[in-house]
C-alpha cells in the first residue's frame, strides 16, 4: 500500500463518522478537485493529493484549536503512513504540506 493508500484509510477512519461538512466525503471530494488543479499547473501530485486528504483532520472547529496548531492528527497520519521515512519523499511532502496548511489557514 502507498503512502497516499494509507493516508486515506486513516482519514477515513478519522473522519468517517463526522457529522459536520469536514467529513470523508468531503476530503475525497477536495482532492479530486485538486489533483485536477494539480495535473493542470503540473504540480506534485504527492504532496497536493495528501495536503487535500489532510486538510480537515485537524480543523480547529472539529479538534479544537491545539489540534489546529499542532496539526496532531495530520502529522501522526503522515508518519503512520511512511511519509517521515527519512528520505527525500519525507522531507518534501511535510514541507509542502505544511505551507499549504499555512495558507488555508490564513484564509
Amino acid at each position: 500500500m502507498s503512502v497516499r493508500e494509507k493516508a486515506a484509510a486513516a482519514v477515513r477512519e478519522l473522519l468517517g463518522n463526522e457529522k459536520s461538512m469536514h467529513d470523508w466525503e468531503h476530503s475525497v471530494r477536495v482532492c479530486k478537485t485538486a489533483l485536477h488543479l494539480c495535473r493542470t499547473e503540473n504540480g506534485d501530485e504527492d504532496i497536493v493529493a495528501l495536503a487535500a486528504l489532510l486538510h480537515d483532520c485537524d480543523d480547529y472547529k472539529v479538534f479544537g484549536p491545539e489540534n489546529a496548531a499542532k496539526l496532531t492528527n495530520a502529522r501522526r497520519i503522515l508518519d503512520e503512513s511512511g511519509a517521515d521515512c527519512g528520505r527525500s519523499f519525507g522531507n518534501r511532502v511535510k514541507s509542502g504540506i505544511q505551507q499549504i496548511f499555512k495558507r488555508h489557514a490564513e484564509t
